[in-house]
């Protein structure tokens, strides 16, 4: 009994190491096949333990540094994810109520439907707030690279008007997690860099993740470029602007660890199915992406010329980080495709 409960252990490890190779020699093939039109970073976690690293291209083309697993990179709109995090903590805490509305911390700003809109509207993107990113790209390209105080954000939150009545539909907005950031700020009395670091990146040990109030070549973070008949360097919008909607920074190790924590429960009882809980295609935090018959939850974020990914499904975690990406290839469904065996065009 002994011999044969040993041979079939055997039998399933020797096929878990050959399905695994195989999955490599997939994720090698691919990323090969789309070198020059992507640089970065990815890791796949199973369990909370990495069964795949590869790094592309350069983290630093004007100075010839090469990417590696220890790059950093700004991780854009995946600070989000963070952000509900926190929020929902907050919320759990008893320091704001998810219904609490604008109105109650910005009640002099000027803000349309201050008395309307609530905290889980902007969690949600259902404000209908106009986005003064992307709904006002004109306007952001003239100020985007320099620092911005509080008053200035809410004044242009405030005089960009809205789209739509509050819960009316879903239409992607940084305003209300810029707006969150502030709440947040209020309801702890810290800064949202020390909020994060308190809350998330110490418990976690997160060495490589922070606030990034600027990007530091020098001290290993990645410069971003746009993709024309070659790279070109971007400029770098001000951390003072994408606060928590954005402006976060780290390595897809320490994402991967983050969102094995987050999708175990780590944060508490209840945060996670809260984030989870889809309304036309956004939870709190979250969304989903195709993935055959199973969910698979996560983020994708983008600013300036970095792009990223964090995704779960099962037990396995996919993050990348890059900083250059030739955006007509769809590298969100391609890699979740090819870690599940499947095959792609």
């Amino acid at each position: 009994m002994k011999r044969l409960t040993l041979f079939l252990f055997c039998i399933a490890f020797c096929a878990a190491c050959s399905n695994r190779h195989s999955v490599d020699k997939t994720l090698d093939a691919y990323f090969n096949s789309i070198n020059g039109h992507i640089m970065g970073s990815v890791v796949i976690q199973k369990d909370g333990q990495t069964i795949y690293h590869r790094s592309i291209g350069f983290a630093d083309i004007e100075n010839n540094i090469p990417a590696t697993s220890e790059t950093l990179y700004r991780i854009g709109s995946i600070t989000k994810t963070f952000t509900a995090v926190l929020v929902l903590k907050a919320a759990a805490e008893g320091r704001l109520s998810l219904d609490d509305t604008l109105e109650k911390y910005f009640p002099d700003a000027g803000i349309p439907n201050a008395d309307l809109i609530t905290i889980d509207q902007l969690l949600r993107h259902r404000s209908g707030l106009r986005d003064i990113t992307n709904d006002m790209p004109e306007d952001f390209m003239t100020y985007h690279t320099e620092a911005q105080t509080r008053q200035q954000m809410v004044e242009r939150i405030a005089k960009a008007g809205t789209n739509f009545p509050p819960d009316a539909e879903y239409r992607y907005c940084n305003d209300g997690y810029i707006l969150l950031t502030y709440i947040l700020e209020d309801v702890y009395g810290k800064t949202y860099a020390e909020l994060i670091d308190e809350k998330i990146v110490r418990p976690l040990d997160l060495s490589q993740t922070r606030y990034a109030d600027l990007i530091n070549p020098q001290g290993g973070d990645a410069r971003s470029y746009y993709l024309m008949d070659d790279w070109i360097l971007a400029p770098e919008t001000n951390a003072s602007i994408a606060v928590g909607a954005g402006a976060l920074i780290s390595t897809p190790t320490d994402l991967a660890k983050f969102g094995t924590a987050l999708f175990n429960g780590y944060f508490g009882s209840g945060i996670l199915e809260q984030m989870e809980e889809m309304k036309d295609g956004y939870g709190r935090g979250l969304t989903t992406f195709p993935n055959g018959e199973r969910i698979c939850y996560g983020h994708i974020g983008a600013i300036d010329g970095y792009w990223g990914l964090l995704a779960s499904f099962d037990d396995i975690v996919i993050t990348i980080c890059t900083n250059g990406i030739d955006h007509s290839i769809d590298v969100t469904s391609q890699v979740i495709d090819l870690v599940n065996g499947l095959d792609i065009d």
